[in-house]
Parts: structure tokens; C-alpha cells; sequence
């Protein structure tokens, strides 16, 4: 029978919070809507047991809906230390030990609210000052064998 995850049995923290990339393009002739943007996002995921850390990168591009131009892009890498990541490990493919998919889950929701505050911040004052990263479904992301 799998292990019981609650949120309360984690201890951790965000260690770090690294902006790695940003990119903007020439503005649009237009100007830009809410609506008017489309967003691709990549997720990276290493788990260090051995230094007790979980290291989120989130990449986002930013297009726009009727040409598919990129208009910007940011890549944010959030650092997690996991006090009790023992206690939270469960056997993976291939003879892995892997983080539990609900602490996974938790940490990414974590890293993807760093990084819209981080692109907010970041696009501030710019043409993609509307371009705030709507809410995800975290489910939807590929659990990683890490």
C-alpha cells in the first residue's frame, strides 16, 4: 500500500530563486490584450537526495495568438531544500528512488507562482506588462523520473 502524503508532513523551503534567462522581443504595431497572448511552458525537475534539494526550472514563452511570434520568454530555476526528503521518497522505474507525485505536485505549484511573480515583475512596465501566466493544472505536467 503507497505512503499517505499531507502537506504538514513536508519541511522544506525555497532556498533559492534564480532568474536564468529572459528574453523580449521588438514590440508589436498593436497593442497587446490579455487575450492576445499564448503561453508555452517547460518544466525541468532534479532531485538532489544526497544535498536534501529539489530544483524546479520553469521555462515560459510567450506568443502571440495570431502570429505565433515569440514576444518573450523566461526561464526561473526555484530551489527547494527538503528537511525530511526520506520520509518522502517512493521506488521509481528502473530501480529509482523518486520524490512522491503529491510532493512533486506541491513543490511545482510552488515553482510556477514563483515564476509568475518573477515574469510579472520581470515584464513590468514593457508591452507584455498583460502577459500574467493564468492558473494550471499541475496534474497535467508529465511526472518526472528523477
Amino acid at each position: 500500500m503507497p505512503k499517505k502524503f499531507k502537506v504538514k508532513d513536508v519541511s522544506f523551503n525555497i532556498d533559492q530563486i534564480e532568474l536564468i534567462e529572459k528574453t523580449l522581443s521588438k514590440p508589436p504595431l498593436k497593442k497587446l490584450e490579455k487575450s492576445d497572448f499564448e503561453y508555452q511552458i517547460g518544466l525541468e525537475i532534479k532531485t538532489l537526495l544526497a544535498d536534501q534539494r529539489s530544483v524546479h526550472k520553469l521555462t515560459v514563452r510567450i506568443n502571440s495568438n495570431d502570429e505565433k511570434e515569440l514576444l518573450g520568454s523566461l526561464t526561473v530555476s526555484t530551489t527547494f531544500t527538503i528537511y525530511n526528503i526520506e520520509d518522502l521518497l517512493i521506488p521509481g522505474k528502473a530501480n529509482k528512488i523518486v520524490l512522491m507525485p503529491d510532493v512533486v505536485d506541491l513543490l511545482n505549484t510552488i515553482a510556477i507562482g514563483v515564476c509568475r511573480g518573477v515574469l510579472f515583475s520581470e515584464f513590468r512596465g514593457t508591452f507584455l506588462d498583460k502577459a500574467i501566466l493564468p492558473i494550471l493544472d499541475i496534474k497535467k505536467f508529465e511526472q518526472p523520473e528523477t
